[in-house]
């Protein structure tokens, strides 16, 4: 493979990664706003994460990552909940009604 190969797949991963990321962190601020609504409560039960791709991936590890440091920071659980499909629409979609 060309050196231009290699830097277009390298190109592709890093994107990919950084659009994971961003809808990640997007998932977890539409979490944290619609909790705000019920301040005096949050958090009294788990939280959920949703994460739009499918498990197994380094985008759920990520995922995972997050969910068990909010866990700590909370004092909740955090749970992974794996909405893929549409190429994250369907997790974004979840999310946004939440």
């Amino acid at each position: 493979m060309s050196e231009r190969g290699r830097q277009h797949r390298t190109a592709i991963a890093t994107h990919s990664m950084v659009r994971g990321l961003v809808a990640i962190c997007t998932t977890l601020v539409a979490l944290l706003i619609a909790s705000a609504s019920a301040a005096d409560e949050y958090p009294s039960r788990p939280l959920r994460l949703i994460v739009p791709f499918p498990p197994g991936g380094p985008r759920d590890t990520l995922g995972r990552i997050v969910a068990e440091k909010l866990s700590i920071s909370f004092g909740q659980p955090v749970v992974v909940d794996n909405r893929a499909g549409a190429g994250g629409n369907i997790g974004m979609e979840i999310a946004s009604r939440a």
